[in-house]
């Protein structure tokens, strides 16, 4: 009987660690996350170090602005972290820079319109 209140007690103790991260998590979208299958995606491209925009296969483009600026995100290479072997989701995902290591938090996705033809030929 013991051992099952200490059970009890460990999981309340988890829980109550647990809960509000995932209460700070779901407020800085109030739908929540979005799921994006990795499969899905062509390529990526990083205009900017706060920028990540996703290039869709059904012809979409996503655009992510992390949290905060990620210094070098533009001029070098990232990988998920940890690495997502299915799903990319917004401001849960953490990526990592390959030359210094550092963590930078996906942020929203949010839809990016296509350039008009005018547009484009500026």
């Amino acid at each position: 009987m013991t051992s099952r209140l200490a059970f009890a007690a460990q999981i309340a103790l988890a829980l109550s660690i647990m809960l509000p991260a995932l209460a700070t998590t779901a407020s800085a979208d109030p739908a929540g996350p979005t799921c994006i299958r990795v499969r899905d995606i062509r390529s990526t491209s990083t205009p900017d170090d706060r920028t990540i925009i996703y290039w869709m296969k059904d012809g979409t483009k996503l655009a992510s602005k992390l949290d905060s600026a990620c210094i070098g995100l533009s001029f070098s290479g990232w990988v998920y972290a940890p690495d997502q072997n299915e799903m990319v989701c917004s401001n849960v995902q953490k990526i990592k820079l390959l030359q210094t290591n550092s963590l930078c938090q996906l942020g929203p996705f949010t839809p990016v319109a296509a350039a008009t033809p005018a547009a484009a030929s500026h």
